[in-house]
């Protein structure tokens, strides 16, 4: 899983972290991280939906290494 998220941006990791609570206590509303990333959250949501897309991609690749 760390592999994979490594493959994102700075920004994307960090976010989806934050938002599913990957590596943290708990997970967080985009309205929260909103405020924390100084961005509106239907960007943030346009971000995540990004790194899924990612994600998805890389995956495959990832899976085919195994």
């Amino acid at each position: 899983m760390m592999k994979i998220l490594a493959s994102l941006s700075p920004r994307e990791e960090m976010l989806l972290r934050l938002r599913f609570g990957i590596g943290t206590e708990m997970a967080y509303p985009l309205s929260q991280l909103s405020r924390r990333f100084s961005q509106p959250p239907q960007r943030l949501g346009r971000i995540q939906r990004n790194a899924f897309t990612k994600l998805r991609q890389g995956s495959r690749y990832f899976l085919s290494q195994i």
